[in-house]
């Protein structure tokens, strides 16, 4: 018996299993790990469910494995090579190591990435890389902020170094060729079998997928369920969209109908001057729980008291962003353009496709247009997509010429970049103009001027004093251009590109991880009074402005306008693979496999109770939200979201 035991323990396929095994048991703690740093954003959970989540991604963790160690296991398996010589047995042990430390990385960095993200990374990772994102140059700050991070990863790295098993087939030498090759080829023959059953995910019809995430754990857990290298490899070389048929022509231009032909404004009087130059300032991860006016029965302080001082005097909405980056923040809110797929607008396929911007329809009506963003130049493509989207000018890092304010990460710090903001538009006034301003100081690594250290305090995360200093920096914008002769002139549009990392429980929800603030300032008029708190999504801009401005062409637009109190109430967001659609009151969570959840956001603003089941409106929901992609998607692929195109 003990023979028998130590000949399996010496078999060469005893020590291939138990390597899948070591690398399983890694996965399996990287996931732990992703829960324990993302607690708060896991609530509400019993311990069968979060069991139910862990026990469930083996699976997918089983599938991913075996697609990346799928050549390692080949080459030992097949039965025409030699793998007994020293070399290439260490040259299949490194590829082992590697294959599986890149997968293990990407699930370590998710930790991190996750909490700005919500969402565990797909393919479209690679997209952002390629735009601009300054990875080499942020690379050490979050290294250092997170160190914690790589240590692990060394220490994931040193165990498979240690625990690794180099399978070693003795020659029989009294064994015939022949037969040596058909027992290979059975065992070559078993082993695709078994590499199917795991990569599939089971004997099901259909292989796992993303969505099957949320069959067994809900759409709350599918983040824990999954693995990053599943999810990476999932989307690799899919097509961005494809053509949908849900409605019919009648029914889906009753449902939801982009095609505006006139655009009213009855939020308040005509009195009010409309005719005016326009600064849109987009404030690098604002969120709603900043701002004592979206919070106030939170016993939370606001972190931007200028800002609070605007809201007082401001036209302000419930703001809604569409996405969760700047890539996908800014051609939301200048071109009315979510993202509703694995790539960003910016980097798709779909980038220079003719569209109506803020900027490009203005200019019809005599407006000139600057973009600042005191990042380095080609900063995520911002400033290729600034020149596609009409704008005459785009402002960087470049342009500023003075490195001694460089933050030594993103760019410019916000405090100078806003001061060299408000002369250049005083040299370039071209009455009328839009200016849009997107600053940088709040986003990682939440650096601020040294002569600041000890004016802010930290608050409970280290975003917290960087929101502080950049109300700072706008505070001295304001005191600087009011003494100009535009100020009076002029409408100021304060938002965001994205939330920020929380730790509040409602904020870090579904619903509040997408609440910005959006607030409209005209020094002349207090519109404050005209505040209906509802709801505002980055994607209403476009025809909002288009109304204020008494645009008076027709124009395609995927938002609302929001001065019109006739509009319909929705917001629409994407979280691979799950549709969120906002409508009123309620949030529903769709998918291709039909409604995942529907809350009433406004009694359940923790979201704790599924109302799906007694929903009275959810087919009216489904429509809205099938009609809504139909149009996003067959719109894009035939590039028909402007005028001009929509014969």
């Amino acid at each position: 018996m003990k023979n028998k035991i130590d000949i399996i323990k010496k078999s060469p396929y005893t020590k291939l299993i138990i390597n899948f095994i070591l690398v399983l048991v890694l996965m399996s703690v990287s996931r732990f790990l992703f829960y324990i740093f993302n607690k708060s954003l896991f609530q509400n959970n019993s311990s069968a469910e979060l069991a139910t989540a862990f026990i469930h991604g083996i699976r997918f963790d089983i599938s991913a494995l075996i697609y990346i160690n799928i050549v390692y296991y080949a080459i030992y398996l097949l039965p025409i090579l030699e793998k007994n010589n020293k070399y290439i047995r260490n040259i299949l042990k490194y590829l082992f190591i590697t294959l599986n430390s890149i997968a293990l990385s990407t699930n370590l960095i998710d930790i991190i990435y996750y909490r700005f993200t919500i969402k565990r990374t797909t393919a479209d990772i690679f997209d952002y890389l390629g735009v601009g994102g300054d990875f080499e140059k942020l690379l050490p700050s979050f290294l250092k902020d997170f160190w914690y991070i790589a240590l692990i990863f060394i220490a994931f790295i040193f165990i498979l170094y240690k625990l690794y098993q180099t399978p070693i087939f003795e020659t029989q030498k009294k064994e015939k060729q022949y037969i040596k090759a058909i027992k290979q080829s059975i065992l070559f023959a078993i082993f695709i079998g078994i590499s199917i059953i795991g990569m599939r995910g089971g004997l099901q019809l259909r292989p796992i997928n993303i969505l099957s995430a949320s069959l067994k754990s809900g759409t709350k857990l599918n983040a824990i369920v999954l693995n990053t290298p599943f999810t990476i490899m999932q989307t690799l070389g899919k097509s961005e969209l494809s053509i949908l048929n849900y409605l019919n022509e009648r029914d889906l231009e009753k449902t939801f109908h982009p095609v505006y032909h006139k655009t009213e404004v009855n939020l308040f009087p005509d009195s009010i001057s409309r005719r005016k130059n326009i600064v849109m300032i987009v404030v690098e991860s604002l969120s709603q729980e900043h701002l004592k006016y979206y919070n106030p029965d939170s016993s939370f302080d606001t972190l931007a008291p200028f800002l609070e001082s605007l809201c007082a005097k401001s036209l302000c909405f419930d703001g809604y962003a569409n996405g969760k980056k700047s890539i996908e923040g800014i051609p939301a809110i200048l071109s009315g353009i979510p993202t509703l797929m694995n790539k960003a607008f910016i980097s798709s396929a779909y980038a220079n496709n003719q569209h109506h911007s803020i900027a490009s329809s203005l200019q019809e009506m005599g407006y000139k247009s600057h973009f600042y963003h005191g990042g380095s130049n080609g900063t995520m493509g911002f400033d290729a997509y600034a020149k596609n989207a009409g704008f005459d000018s785009y402002i960087g890092r470049n342009e500023y010429h003075n490195e001694a304010h460089y933050d030594g990460n993103w760019g410019i710090w916000d405090e100078y970049f806003l001061q060299f903001c408000a002369q250049d538009i005083t040299n370039k006034q071209n009455h009328p103009f839009l200016s849009v301003i997107f600053t940088l100081s709040s986003h990682h690594p939440y650096s601020i001027p040294e002569e600041y250290k000890n004016q802010f305090t930290k608050g409970n995360l280290p975003i917290h004093k960087t929101i502080q200093y950049t109300d700072f920096a706008l505070e001295k914008f304001f005191n600087t251009i009011k003494k100009l002769d535009w100020f009076n002139n002029t409408l100021f549009i304060i938002t965001s590109d994205h939330t920020s990392e929380t730790d509040s429980k409602i904020f870090g929800n579904t619903n509040g991880i997408f609440k910005i603030p959006v607030i409209f300032y005209d020094p002349n008029y207090n519109l404050s009074q005209y505040s209906n708190h509802q709801l505002f999504q980055q994607i209403d801009f476009l025809p909002t402005i288009f109304a204020y401005t008494n645009y008076d062409k027709a124009f395609i637009a995927l938002g609302n306008n929001k001065l019109d109190t006739n509009f319909q109430n929705f917001a629409i967001q994407y979280k691979h693979p799950n549709y969120q659609l906002i409508k009123d009151h309620y949030l529903m969570i769709w998918n291709n496999n039909g409604v995942e959840s529907i809350y009433d956001i406004r009694e359940d603003i923790a979201l704790e109770i599924d109302i799906s089941l007694s929903f009275k409106r959810k087919k009216e929901f489904e429509n809205f939200i099938k009609a809504y992609l139909q149009q996003y998607n067959n719109r894009l692929i035939r590039n028909k979201l402007h005028i001009n195109n929509e014969q």
